[in-house]
């Protein structure tokens, strides 16, 4: 029980300093914390969401899907993930079709 709370609070305290790093556009930072808890094997939706926001942001496409697949595979958030995965191949495809065009 005790390890369990020790995980949890340190996946707690990664994501605010995480939400601090990006507060501050320390991506870097932030990212680094976020994979932290990954290693630990959060199920946190929190720190899904802030990955996928900074991989939207950095324009990582093989990352947010590679975030998206983990969330949809260890969250609660399965259907929303799985939404969001589609709209952003969908999104990389409509990208890719206007670089092509022009």
């Amino acid at each position: 029980m005790v390890l369990f709370f020790n995980s949890f609070k340190r996946v707690r305290d990664n994501e605010l300093k995480a939400l601090y790093y990006i507060d501050k556009n320390e991506i870097g930072n932030a990212e680094k914390l976020l994979h932290r808890n990954l290693r630990i094997g959060t199920d946190s939706i929190l720190t899904f969401d802030l990955l996928i926001r900074i991989y939207s942001q950095k324009k990582d496409y093989s990352f947010l899907i590679r975030t998206l697949n983990d969330g949809i595979k260890k969250t609660g958030k399965k259907d929303f993930y799985r939404k969001l995965k589609k709209a952003a191949i969908v999104s990389r495809l409509l990208q890719d079709i206007e670089d092509l065009s022009g």
